[in-house]
């Protein structure tokens, strides 16, 4: 029994290997997609999560973008060891107030996102999504109206709890907020006349990751399930069930996605392409509803990684 126990081992071992390399393929698209937008059209276009390389600078941020009617994506720069890249927050604007998902990671930037928002509308902010607990995405948290409703997954909330607990008492740093209402599986909202879905499609990046759903706008904010060319961190992670997860997100009728890192880039950049992707000189692409290495055929995801082919 000895003898085979330790292939077995050997063998789950490199399974769970495979699926963390089929995820951080699947979600590090840095070395695999096209150098431009589809149709030619690439004037200041570059395909990476790097602001210098994108001739941007501490003054072009934060960045704002109207994805749909009254509805924004927000981007910030923060810093990860020596790397830098965004951190992205969704704003939908209604008749009732606003609905923000994902602050950002420190009460000054969530103080700046908050003040954007009145440069934007005179409408008070009303909930606000955790789709995230991680620090980067609610650290800044009190920096929201008092009033707000807190809205997350039992398991980030659970989470949330956890920290607040183990926090330093003679710490300086506000508390973060905990969640006031919470969401298993779905919830909508009707805000304004406007239908707002908060999912829950299984454990991802965090194990209690929320998107927001805005079904007429075709707009689906991923938070950090969809980190747009950032490399995910794992040490929370359920890979396999991530993989999982954005099938799920992919099956659903959307026509813009928006990451939770990276960059919110022009809905062309979304669109059917065919990249090559090599790794380890292969191209790993799922097909239908099968992921699998050495798979070619159609397929679509978040984020362009659409079609592949031999390098």
């Amino acid at each position: 029994m000895a003898s085979s126990a330790a292939p077995a081992r050997s063998l789950r071992v490199l399974a769970r290997l495979c699926r963390l390399c089929l995820l951080a393929t699947l979600l590090q698209t840095v070395a695999c997609g096209p150098e431009g937008l589809p149709g030619g059209d690439d004037a200041g276009y570059v395909a990476t999560a790097d602001p210098e390389a994108r001739g941007l600078t501490e003054a072009d941020f934060p960045r704002v973008r109207e994805v749909a009617p009254d509805v924004y994506s927000y981007e910030q720069l923060r810093s990860a060891g020596d790397e830098r890249f965004t951190t992205v927050s969704l704003i939908v604007v209604t008749d009732e107030g606003v609905l923000v998902a994902d602050g950002q990671g420190s009460e000054e930037e969530t103080a700046r996102l908050v003040a954007t928002i009145e440069g934007i509308t005179e409408r008070p902010i009303r909930h606000v999504v955790i789709s995230s607990d991680h620090g980067d995405h609610t650290a800044g948290n009190a920096a929201f109206p008092a009033d707000v409703e807190f809205w997350a997954h039992p398991t980030s909330a659970e989470n949330l709890r956890r920290a607040s607990q183990a926090r330093d008492a003679d710490s300086e740093a506000p508390a973060v907020p905990l969640p006031t209402r919470l969401v298993s599986e779905r919830e909508t909202l009707l805000l304004g006349g406007r239908r707002i879905e908060l999912l829950f499609l299984g454990r991802a990046h965090t194990g209690g990751d929320l998107v927001v759903h805005l079904p007429e706008e075709g707009v689906l904010f991923m938070s950090e399930t969809y980190l747009h060319r950032v490399f995910p961190a794992m040490r929370t992670a359920y890979p396999s069930e991530w993989v999982a997860m954005l099938e799920a997100a992919e099956a659903m009728e959307v026509e813009t996605y928006i990451p939770g890192h990276g960059f919110v880039d022009d809905s062309r950049t979304l669109a059917p392409t065919k990249p090559a992707c090599p790794w380890s000189g292969l191209c790993w692409k799922p097909t239908s509803a099968s992921w699998s290495p050495g798979a070619f055929g159609p397929a679509r995801v978040p984020g362009r990684f659409n079609r592949c082919t031999r390098n």
